[in-house]
């Protein structure tokens, strides 16, 4: 059941996925070798030993099945009750979890590096760049030795990788700072963030913004917010409006487009009217242009060691005055060889630094950081839409998408939805098959639900976020649970058959009883080995710790569930099958008189 439960998760989709495949991979080996062990090599073991005998069980565990055993059968008698209860207890915690909860992918706890990135007023120095993050390093100089690993500055870019190469303007700066192991230090990379955002001075007409190297698979920004349209005043349009808006929303940190001015230009103005007139096509001054400025390749040369290129191209003299774009040469459709400035008029500007393109249409893209305690991408997506859909509606030409984390975000919850209804049904399939009832099949399947409340709860009262790895600690869950529940359907449905006319309440709370131990040894067990790394002790994973916190939290409530809500469901289903003319001849009501021994 367990394998059946990690199984579907291998086909959960988007780079979550494939970064987190390793995990049921793992699991399912291992959990094949512990099988192989089991049937072959653990017989072997105990027919091996010498003087072999039953040892009597703890006084502490016969204690506690004597009281186990009294309030489990108080509670059968209010079966009913019982089971209203759980259900508005499971029924509360799925409400807290949509209402209160957030969801974040990924959870940043073990981020180790940000960056400071520094846009200062366009065409500022080298060395006034150099001499202003020298001012930001001394902030940086404050943190504490057990924070602060180490730093590095760069004047002239805000590229974090090579492989995303933004540009060089002499009025940019990145100071990457790298923070000690996170089980080193108290504070998480957040925290420092938030600490030097207020005591570090943003100048007038610079932009100061703060970007950590986040844990896990690259898939963008919390909220990335990308416009499509080939219309450059609608696009620019758009994205300065959501940029204003989503400024405004709590929750939101350094915001940023990815459509950063580039360097001073001369930008052509063509007069297409008067070019028609004159015969002219736009290519013919675009080619114009281009050998002007860029020169053409007319001819080449070959020797052994190399290739010598000849290109025509107007001389440095006349390339630097601007009037001379207006004394260049055209040849129009008739023959007759013209000057440009009839047509083309100048006028300053700065161009972008780069044109980003989706699907061939010019594309801005938005992006933000969010506080997780405060706000989700799901949230802010719904802000937007809300204030913005309307308008968008109204442009054909425009599209606006949500890409990055909610992207991602929506691609693995249906991966998580389709992983846990295969699992779901398979585990029903098999329990079927061993218990050879469907009925006891779904008492058994119900008791997953619940497992759910531990979850909740536990991330609610650890004010954690739930995320990817919780979500799939879950799923993991299921497979556990099953377990316990299978051991104490068994033992009961053994008991009930051997004392076919006893009363049913007392058979059922000492099949219950029997499996007691059991049932706390595979809990137990499982808890001990998942809360270390749940807590991080000895060392701490941002990602594996979610996973583990699930895992731990909703055991232990699936147990409760096990050893109260499983038993109560045998006995309502032995009610209904009664109800139906289909009952077993046990004994019905209160019972003062003990069972024998068995």
């Amino acid at each position: 059941t367990t394998i059946l439960a990690f199984s579907p998760m291998f086909y959960i989709g988007g780079m979550p996925g494939k970064f987190a495949w390793a995990i049921p991979a793992v699991v399912i080996v291992a959990l094949l070798v512990s099988l192989f062990e089991c049937f072959f090599l653990l017989p072997h073991h105990l027919t091996s030993g010498k003087n072999l005998k039953s040892k009597s069980k703890a006084n502490w565990i016969l204690k506690l099945e004597v009281y186990y055993k009294k309030v489990l059968e108080n509670l059968l008698h209010w079966r009913y009750l019982v089971l209203l209860v759980m259900v508005l207890i499971l029924s509360s915690s799925l409400f807290l979890a949509k209402s209160s909860m957030k969801f974040q992918l990924f959870p940043q706890d073990g981020v180790e590096r940000f960056y400071l990135k520094l846009e200062m007023q366009h065409g500022a120095s080298l060395s006034a760049t150099e001499a202003r993050l020298k001012e930001l390093e001394s902030y940086i100089e404050t943190l504490p030795d057990n924070e602060l690993e180490s730093y590095s500055t760069r004047v002239g870019t805000l590229s974090t990788t090579l492989s995303q190469n933004r540009g060089d303007h002499s009025h940019w700066g990145l100071i990457s700072v790298f923070l000690t192991g996170e089980a080193s230090r108290s504070r998480t990379a957040d925290d420092i963030i938030e600490a030097l955002r207020k005591v570090v001075p943003v100048n007038k007409d610079e932009i100061l913004t703060f970007d950590k190297k986040r844990v896990g698979p690259a898939i963008g920004k919390p909220a990335e917010i990308r416009i499509s349209s080939n219309n450059d005043e609608l696009r620019e349009k758009t994205a300065r409006e959501i940029k204003v808006f989503i400024n405004t929303l709590p929750g939101v940190l350094d915001v940023e487009t990815d459509n950063k001015p580039g360097k001073d230009q001369l930008i052509v103005n063509i007069d297409y009217k008067k070019l028609a007139e004159v015969g002219l096509k736009v290519k013919d001054v675009a080619d114009a242009l281009r050998v002007t400025y860029d020169g053409m390749l007319v001819s080449s040369t070959t020797s052994v060691e190399e290739t010598i290129e000849y290109r025509v191209i107007v001389d440095p003299e006349y390339r630097n005055n601007k009037d001379m774009l207006f004394k260049i040469p055209v040849k129009n459709n008739r023959g007759k060889v013209m000057n440009l400035n009839d047509v083309l008029s100048l006028s300053h500007g700065r161009g972008p630094l780069e044109f980003q393109h989706i699907d061939g249409v010019r594309t801005e893209t938005i992006s933000a950081d969010l506080n997780p305690l405060i706000t989700s991408p799901k949230i802010i997506q719904k802000a937007v839409y809300k204030k913005f859909k309307k308008d968008w509606l109204k442009q054909p030409n425009l599209k606006v998408e949500f890409a990055g984390e909610a992207r991602e975000q929506n691609k693995i919850l249906g991966g998580f939805l389709t992983a846990a209804i295969v699992a779901l049904v398979s585990i029903y399939l098999v329990v079927t098959l061993l218990l050879n009832s469907f009925g006891q099949s779904f008492i058994v399947m119900s008791v997953i639900p619940f497992a759910i409340v531990g979850v909740v709860w536990a991330f609610f009262f650890h004010n954690m976020p739930l995320s990817f790895f919780s979500v799939m600690g879950t799923l993991g869950l299921i497979g556990v649970v099953v377990n316990d529940t299978i051991i104490m359907v068994t033992e009961v449905n053994r008991k009930l058959v051997e004392n076919l006319n006893a009363n049913l309440v007392r058979t059922v709370v000492s099949g219950a009883k029997d499996r007691l131990r059991p049932v706390l040894l595979t809990t137990l067990t499982t808890v001990a080995g998942l809360l270390p790394t749940a807590y991080g002790i000895g060392g701490k994973d941002g990602l594996i710790m979610p996973l583990t916190m699930a895992m731990a939290y909703g055991l232990l409530f699936a147990t409760l569930i096990t050893l109260m809500l499983t038993p109560a469901l045998l006995v309502i289903g032995h009610d209904i099958a009664h109800l139906f003319g289909r009952g077993s001849e046990h004994e019905r009501g209160r019972s003062t008189i003990d069972l024998p021994a068995v």
